[in-house]
């Protein structure tokens, strides 16, 4: 069937919807991200939405997506962090490997979404590929050196890897780096943050 074409007024979830219905869609979808003005947001979140219920429509482009992260607009890199991370989880030939360090290495981008958002998917990744757990788990502990903003966006960044933890760290307490890293978060003068590592130490602790 031959590609859609993108109608600029249609929601993001109507795209996806589309796309679900039409795969041969996708391809719209993504040559639509080159578009000069700001629709390629509205495709983008259409990405966005499909990668999270239907990763296997985007498989087949998980090296554009990787292109991405290198963006000049930083909206498109964002979802592209985001639609990876989903696109790991059915990642059968193990793209991720070859492309690790390259992902990992935008924490030093010095934006605080962009860490965010990296170190929020890890938890999902490392659910993902647990043979890849202490790399992934190195790579978080990051937000502690990384270039950032402010003091504040270190303590959102903070609150970020204690959720990651939360996700796929079973025994907490036999991994002494992580929990001196949750233990530091309970200081946190930002309290999402330190409810946060209060209710991952509690977990820890009632396993």
């Amino acid at each position: 069937m031959a590609n859609t074409t993108v109608k600029s007024k249609e929601t993001p979830e109507k795209l996806a919807a589309t796309a679900v219905n039409n795969p041969s869609f996708v391809a719209t979808l993504i040559s639509s991200l080159a578009a000069k003005d700001s629709s390629k947001y509205a495709y983008a979140k259409a990405l966005s939405l499909l990668a999270a219920k239907y990763p296997n429509l985007l498989y087949p482009h998980f090296d554009y997506f990787v292109s991405l992260l290198n963006s000049r607009y930083k909206i498109l890199k964002w979802n592209a962090i985001l639609i990876l991370a989903n696109l790991i989880t059915i990642d059968v030939e193990h793209k991720f490997d070859r492309v690790f360090d390259e992902y990992y290495h935008h924490l030093w981008d010095g934006d605080l979404i962009t860490a965010a958002n990296i170190v929020g998917a890890s938890g999902k990744i490392a659910l993902a590929r647990p043979d890849l757990r202490d790399k992934i788990t190195s790579e978080i502990l990051k937000v502690d050196v990384i270039p950032l903003p402010t003091t504040e966006c270190r303590e959102i960044a903070r609150g970020k890897a204690l959720l990651a933890f939360t996700e796929y760290y079973a025994n907490l307490d036999e991994n002494e780096f992580e929990n001196e890293f949750i233990r530091r978060c309970l200081q946190s003068r930002r309290p999402a943050t330190r409810k946060k590592a209060e209710g991952l130490l509690k977990k820890a602790r009632d396993k």
